[in-house]
């Protein structure tokens, strides 16, 4: 179908559905996936108004034919709200995606987890925290439900949950949920990339709450088990700073001479690799932060 096609199509189709002509389930269908395809290539032309319109018009034409709480209004509210979320416009994207989770109340998982997350973004980012919580909390009871904690679909809601928490300083809320990621990570995939991410951000949350000693053997388990599998130098360094660092405040904090022995040793062996690595910047500002220490 032509472009100019598909835009008579679409004013023919709403025309009849406002004024009550009958649309057939296939024209409609037909239709939804038509001004889907027009939107993307007037998105790919920067066309953006354009194709905002279109999709409010398959929406209007859904709603009109089959009632705003139908099935069939699913699709082009989601296509609406993806627009608005992939443009950072949270405030008219939130709009769509609270009637879409409403809408799609648990019957498609998937749609149901990643429709939760992105309304829960929004909410935070209007600064409705305790909806946004809410929402995700919600959405993960229903994934663990639904698709099991297993599911690298639950794990990423959850992660998300942490985060959240993060963001907003629940430290002791974070502490909670990353520890239970933790735990699920080691059960289920003991030498994972995930399990080092969640390692380095449940030390981070320690960090904020001056669990000196936690803080310092988390980063040990993480450090472990990226020698283990072999990461890159870099992410080795990086891991040995963020260890040096909280050997360092522990030694200052318990006035432990051997932890801060601890620390120019761990600042020793990332200083090696940022020299072998040629990252000079780098190895400068640690060379000062260790003759800080030694002060």
């Amino acid at each position: 179908m032509s472009k100019g096609k598909r835009e008579t199509t679409i004013a023919q189709a709403l025309k009849s559905a406002y004024f009550g002509m009958p649309i057939f389930m296939e024209s409609l269908k037909q239709l939804d996936f038509d001004h889907a395809a027009l939107a993307r290539t007037y998105i790919s032309e920067g066309r953006l108004e354009e194709a905002e319109k279109l999709y409010q018009t398959a929406l209007a034409v859904a709603e009109q034919v089959h009632g705003a709480q139908s099935q069939e209004a699913i699709p082009p509210l989601t296509n609406l709200a993806n627009f608005h979320f992939e443009r950072a416009d949270f405030a008219k994207a939130r709009v769509y995606l609270e009637r879409l989770f409403n809408l799609l109340s648990a019957q498609d998982w998937l749609a149901y987890a990643r429709t939760g997350g992105q309304l829960a973004s929004c909410l935070e980012w209007c600064a409705e925290n305790d909806q946004a919580e809410k929402v995700l909390l919600a959405t993960i009871r229903s994934a663990e439900k639904g698709l099991g904690c297993e599911h690298e679909v639950t794990q990423t809601l959850l992660l998300e949950l942490g985060n959240h928490y993060v963001r907003v300083g629940v430290y002791v809320a974070a502490r909670a949920v990353f520890e239970e990621l933790v735990e699920l990570f080691t059960s289920l995939c003991p030498e994972s990339v995930a399990l080092i991410d969640v390692y380095a951000r449940l030390a981070d949350v320690y960090d904020k709450m001056s669990l000196y000693e936690d803080r310092i053997a988390i980063l040990e388990k993480q450090l472990a088990l990226q020698e283990k599998s072999e990461q890159r130098a870099i992410s080795l360094a990086s891991t040995l700073v963020s260890l040096g660092d909280a050997y360092g405040a522990a030694a200052s904090y318990f006035r432990d001479r051997a932890m801060a022995q601890k620390a120019l040793q761990s600042f020793e062996r990332a200083l090696s690799i940022y020299e072998n690595q040629g990252n000079l910047p780098s190895a400068q500002i640690l060379k000062q932060r260790m003759q800080r220490l030694t002060a």
